[in-house]
């Protein structure tokens, strides 16, 4: 049993194990646990296609009181509920629910498979027996791709209910809502649970009896084991589970307080660095970190974006559950003002048909913090025809084609994208190159990630489910790697929904992710764990490749930093899998990249006077001076991680770098001059 108590029901666990009843199920505690998912055997009620039976009066083994009176008796339907007392009835719908419905479940049901049971035992000695009511490998009504596994429990003494559910998928072709929770008393009285996104650990009361309901598509996550918890179950065998939450918001005064205007971040990182999880913020910057031992204490950190900095206070969260509260961990950003950086990236087949077309797709990110405008040209290859662009508007002479974008606002981004088909002078293995210039309007603090070229291989076939990653190969340490998951609909029908999962290596350095494009919206996505990444592309309607073969193509790219200072030889893998609707994952190749020593770069000591840097300490700006021309200089922070990057003109040895965004601290220079030497050095930044 795990150790975690949930703060919501400490006190209650703290009562001795007298009787609890509640006169109105509405006034019933909700949690949340998991346990090990156990099957039972017992009293069998059900037969094969049962489908809208109810089983009335089976004995409960014990005096059950619920919604203010006690029961011994219950009845049982196949629709995924029993009802204490009464006999049950054939529905479905939360609109006909009336008295006494307990419902883990609820809808339109039927023992679909070979094996499926509705069974029933009590278990336990008295005065602490509990009712187990199951259905097995339960099914959905003309369903075939629904299975369901769960159990109602009706604790003795303390009168708890809890929902026990193993391996629940459901197969409907679209959303399917469940009923799940209590009712006592029809509309005045009830305790109904509804789903806030694609995620049973996320859901809250509903308000209203016949609206909303718990979600189940072939997206959501509902995790084996899980248990929901109605009033005072201090027998539970389920370890109570949790969240810390909080939210990063955009500081904008920089006074480290969310004032009324400043929103949410979303697509930022939380770590909690003691047990090394990871979370990621929402649309409204919220995250939710979970956790099951409130003994414990959770350290929680982010990692700001490029250009800004954190300004709230404390600048580390560490929070004991069992004694602070789990909520309001919140932490403030503050953008530099007036940083003008747009960054280019692009994701592409590396291979051609003869006959097919073919996409590629171009994401422009506003990584600075003022609002941008600017242009996007490709000059692709002669023998390459465009079939058409996106967005429209694009001007199309001869092989270039340049789109022009405005107001694009900081952490935005806009997409791009190119259909082609070679031409019929194009042979099995000929190579075609693509190349792509972003041009904004004014100045850009990082011009050097503003370019890209695509290098394309003509071929017959080849696996369209799949990864890459550039660079490939050995890397040095430091290198940032961009990693892009293909995938495309081989079957023979579209596919409502695309789901991508992708583990990332223990060497990668999970507060440097960054999505940087993808083929089509992603309704949400979420970083877990050690660093479990899914992808969720809801109602995409992918068509069939035989249908239409470009359009049955998608991708999701995203950017991360090995860890660093990794031991030389140390390999990063990294591979994906893709679930169409229902269909089983398909795997994807495993990429490879090992770290290995520079043989180009010579390191030079900066006290060796190759280079001079003032005022040290420094307060909000840093001059460099160099014997040498540079080509780029990194800051890093004590755990080796670059901070910034600021990039040299050609025959310039003097620098000036701007530290606002960079927190107090130890920082190490590393300056990569045009002759080929790396010359290091410390700074503390006041």
């Amino acid at each position: 049993m795990k150790k975690f108590i949930a703060l919501a029901v400490l006190s209650a666990l703290l009562i001795s194990k007298n009787e609890t009843s509640y006169a109105q199920v509405s006034a019933m505690p909700f949690n949340m646990g998991f346990s090990a998912y156990t099957a039972i055997v017992g009293d069998t009620l059900s037969h094969p296609m049962d489908d809208d039976n109810n089983y009335p009066l089976q004995p409960i083994g014990f005096s059950f009181v619920f919604n203010g009176n006690a029961y011994t008796n219950f009845g049982a339907s196949a629709n995924g509920y029993i009802r204490l007392g009464a006999v049950t009835s054939t529905s479905y719908s939360a609109s006909s629910l009336t008295t006494n419905y307990i419902c883990a479940l609820q809808q339109d049901l039927q023992n679909y498979f070979p094996g499926g049971t509705l069974e029933y035992s009590t278990v336990g000695t008295a005065p602490n027996r509990i009712l187990i009511v199951q259905w097995n490998n339960w099914g959905r009504f003309a369903t075939p791709l629904c299975h369901f596994n769960f159990q109602i429990w009706l604790y003795e003494t303390t009168n708890a209910i809890e929902f026990h559910y193993g391996n629940c998928t459901s197969g409907f072709n679209g959303s399917l809502p469940f009923e799940v929770g209590l009712v006592g008393n029809g509309s005045s009285d009830f305790n109904l649970r509804k789903t806030l996104s694609n995620d049973w650990l996320f859901s809250q009361a509903k308000n209203q009896l016949s609206i909303g309901g718990m979600q189940l598509n072939s997206l959501t996550n509902f995790p084996s084991g899980l248990v929901y918890i109605f009033g005072n179950s201090g027998s539970s065998s389920a370890g109570f589970l949790s969240f810390l939450n909080g939210k990063i918001y955009n500081d904008a005064n920089g006074n480290g307080v969310q004032d009324a205007g400043e929103n949410g971040i979303a697509n930022a990182i939380v770590h909690e660095t003691n047990y090394n999880h990871f979370a990621n913020t929402d649309t409204g910057g919220n995250y939710h970190l979970f956790f099951t031992d409130s003994t414990l204490t959770y350290n929680l950190v982010t990692s700001p974006f490029m250009y800004w900095t954190q300004t709230s206070s404390p600048s580390v969260w560490s929070i004991t559950p069992q004694t602070q509260s789990c909520s309001g961990n919140d932490f403030g950003w503050h953008p530099t003002p007036n940083v003008h950086d747009l960054t280019l990236a692009q994701s592409y087949a590396n291979h051609i048909g003869f006959i097919w077309n073919h996409t590629a797709y171009f994401t422009v990110t506003n990584s600075g913090t003022v609002t941008e405008s600017g242009t996007l040209q490709m000059v692709k290859d002669a023998h390459l025809i465009c079939s058409g662009a996106l967005p429209s508007g694009a001007i199309i002479s001869g092989d270039t084609i340049t789109w022009s974008f405005s107001n694009l606002a900081p952490l935005a981004h806009t997409n791009f994208s190119i259909q082609y088909v070679s031409d019929t002078t194009v042979n099995l293995n000929d190579t075609l190159h693509n190349s792509i210039v972003l041009t904004p309007s004014g100045t850009d603090a990082n011009p050097a990630d503003n370019n890209a070229s695509e290098t394309i291989i003509a071929d017959l076939a080849w696996d369209p489910n799949g990864i890459t990653v550039s660079p490939d190969g050995d890397i040095l340490n430091g290198t940032q790697l961009s990693f892009t998951v293909h995938f495309q609909n081989t079957g023979s029908a579209a596919a409502q929904n695309v789901k991508v999962l992708d583990t990332l290596d223990a060497n990668l350095d999970k507060l440097s992710f960054a999505i940087t494009g993808s083929s089509h919206p992603i309704t949400s996505w979420s970083m877990t764990g050690n660093g479990n990444l899914q992808f969720n592309f809801q109602n995409i309607m992918l068509p069939d490749s035989v249908t239409n073969f470009a359009g049955s193509t998608g991708f999701i790219t995203y950017r991360i930093n090995p860890l660093p200072s990794l031991a030389l030889g140390t390999q990063l893998h990294n591979n994906a899998s893709i679930v169409f609707d229902f269909n089983p994952p398909v795997g994807t190749n495993t990429t490879l990249n090992t770290i290995v020593e520079s043989t180009e770069v010579q390191n030079v000591n900066a006290n060796q006077q190759q280079l001079s840097f003032f005022p040290n300490p420094a307060y909000d700006e840093l001059m460099i001076q160099s014997a040498r021309s540079i080509e780029r200089i990194e800051l890093a922070d004590v755990s080796g991680r670059i901070v910034k990057t600021v990039y040299g003109k050609s025959g310039q040895s003097n620098l000036s770098v701007n530290l606002n965004n960079l927190t107090s601290g130890v920082y190490f220079i590393n300056t990569y001059t045009s002759d080929g030497n790396k010359i290091n050095g410390r700074f503390v930044k006041l």
